[in-house]
């Protein structure tokens, strides 16, 4: 499996989970959310998180009260993702 980020101008951090890796809040702020946020910031020296807004779904790792504190410290803002809306998540093709 591999978690994928991207914007507009393409993909920012391909991250490949090891076979048999479940992946939960704690994996999910370790090894993917803190590795693109530190990527973006490298890439768009100016750039500042505050700025930022990051799409994912409802899934359990996404929505846990551990990853929503870190993403509101980093000052990110998670935009809202309605249940069974698969044309708001273009990685479900």
């Amino acid at each position: 499996m591999f978690c994928l980020f991207f914007k507009s101008s393409g993909s920012v951090l391909i991250h490949k989970v090891d076979r048999g890796k479940t992946v939960d809040h704690n994996y999910y702020i370790e090894n993917c959310l803190k590795p693109i946020i530190n990527e973006i910031r490298k890439q768009e020296k100016s750039a500042r998180t505050r700025c930022m807004k990051l799409l994912h779904d409802n899934s359990r790792p996404h929505t846990h009260r551990d990853v929503v504190n870190y993403l509101t410290e980093e000052g990110i803002e998670i935009m809202p993702h309605p249940p069974f809306s698969p044309d708001l998540a273009p990685c479900d093709f």
